[in-house]
């Protein structure tokens, strides 16, 4: 058992699982030698994480009385105290020596930093997420359900997120008929486009969106981001209404200044005539 590279370890089945061998590689993974650790019964059991003593006490128990495997993931202290994540398998053995429990331990400390550090991640990505000002969706490529939505997508919907989350697509996200999706059935790329969406209420919503496909876990997702630009567009509308109430004032100031220039060179010209002299200007329409 020495040449695993685990700490290998045989234990009484009482109350402190009292250590009856362990492995040398005790000492490199929580600073004590088998010796001291044999010699301090109860180091185990004080050098348990608080918050994790109960329950691990109680599956050693439950694996005591039921002759069920002790399986379990816990942080002990080390001797100078290190704090050491410990993935712990055991079973009961029966010989002729008695009962006993005889165990493996593994180091996982690495891991669970990962798992954590994995987590915290997770967790600022869902914060970040929550407070876009953007709208964000994944939807199964294949099936095109709704994985997930954030806060201002399930918003921009206008329907609470388990009515969105699991449904099609087609449903809230855009007006085609199913089996036309743009993206998946006719091979369409969207970044940064005007398009139109549908919310809960049927309205007709003008958006700026773009799509991504991702692979996550081996699985083809669509990531798909939209603001909202509805207020962009009725300030385009305005404008161009303003632009062409200020181009028709515009036309209707030029026509009527050319036609007062006309009135004034009749004018002229009957002045002219009146005075026996050749008119000065050619009237369009006049003979």
């Amino acid at each position: 058992m020495e040449h695993i590279s685990a700490i290998t370890y045989i234990a009484a089945l009482d109350e402190s699982s009292t250590t009856l061998y362990v492995s040398p590689l005790i000492e490199t993974i929580l600073g004590i030698s088998p010796a001291d650790y044999k010699a301090a019964p109860d180091f185990w059991v004080k050098h348990l994480h608080p918050d994790d003593r109960e329950r691990v006490m109680g599956e050693i128990r439950r694996c005591h009385e039921s002759d069920q495997p002790f399986i379990s993931e816990y942080r002990i202290a080390s001797k100078d105290g290190r704090l050491v994540w410990l993935s712990d398998d055991a079973v009961i053995v029966k010989d002729d020596k008695g009962n006993h429990l005889q165990g493996v331990m593994y180091d996982i400390t690495e891991r669970k930093h990962a798992e954590q550090e994995l987590e915290e991640s997770r967790k600022r990505l869902r914060v970040i997420l929550e407070h876009l000002q953007t709208g964000v969706m994944i939807i199964d490529a294949e099936t095109h359900e709704i994985f997930n939505a954030n806060l201002r997508a399930v918003e921009m919907m206008g329907a609470a997120k388990e009515e969105i989350v699991g449904k099609i697509c087609h449903k809230f996200v855009c007006p085609v008929e199913q089996g036309k999706c743009p993206i998946s059935d006719l091979g369409q790329s969207i970044g940064n486009s005007e398009r139109e969406r549908i919310n809960a209420n049927g309205e007709t919503i003008a958006i700026l969106k773009s799509v991504v496909p991702v692979t996550l876990n081996g699985h083809l997702y669509f990531i798909e981001s939209f603001v909202d630009i509805r207020e962009r567009k009725r300030a385009e509308n305005e404008l161009k209404k303003k632009k062409n109430e200020e181009l028709e004032l515009f036309n209707r100031l030029t026509v009527g200044r050319e036609l007062k220039m006309i009135e004034l060179k009749k004018e002229i010209n009957a002045l002219l005539e009146d005075l026996g002299k050749e008119p000065r200007y050619e009237i369009a329409g006049e003979s």
